[in-house]
Order: C-alpha cells, then sequence, then structure tokens
C-alpha cells in the first residue's frame, strides 16, 4: 500500500506579514523571506465571492505587495495565497 507523505512549501512554513489589519487604506503583504514560486492571492468576501486576485512573482529580494481596495464595502474579508500545493488564509477588516 502506498504511504503519502506531504512536505509543505516555503509558503506553509514562511511567516507572513500582513498589515496593517484592521486597515482603511492599503494593504501590506511581507512574506519576510525570499521565494522562487509565484504565490496567487485571492481576496474573497464572506459571501465566498472572489473580490481582488493576482499574482504574487517569485523573486530572489524581498517584496513586499501592497494590495487596494478601491471601491469595496468595509467589513470581513479573508486573504488567500496559494503557491500550487499549499495555502494560507488571513482575515482582513476593511474599515
Amino acid at each position: 500500500f502506498p504511504v503519502t507523505i506531504h512536505v509543505p512549501t516555503a509558503l506553509a512554513a514562511r511567516n507572513w506579514d500582513v498589515y496593517p489589519n484592521p486597515t482603511s487604506g492599503p494593504l501590506n503583504i511581507d512574506p519576510q523571506q525570499f521565494d522562487e514560486v509565484p504565490v496567487t492571492y485571492q481576496l474573497i468576501d464572506v459571501t465566498g465571492r472572489e473580490r481582488l486576485s493576482g499574482i504574487f512573482p517569485a523573486f530572489n529580494t524581498r517584496n513586499v505587495l501592497d494590495l487596494r481596495f478601491y471601491g469595496l464595502p468595509n467589513g470581513l474579508y479573508y486573504l488567500r495565497l496559494f503557491d500550487g500545493q499549499d495555502q494560507r488564509l488571513f482575515k482582513i477588516i476593511l474599515m
């Protein structure tokens, strides 16, 4: 019988800084280290609808992504980061 071993990717192992939270302006996403694979981000509202998405590119220097929330109503959102294998989910409060 097969045995499956899951090795966490850099996304799962990394400490991500997402700030400021709550926010009324831009949201900064800081991976705290270098990465060799792109990471997809999605901002999802409480109804499950995707409100924003994009790709955090692979990089060889420290890179902070600045998300803008133009036209989005205040409330609770979820920020999903996905690298093709693992994901991280953050609660975001937009004021």
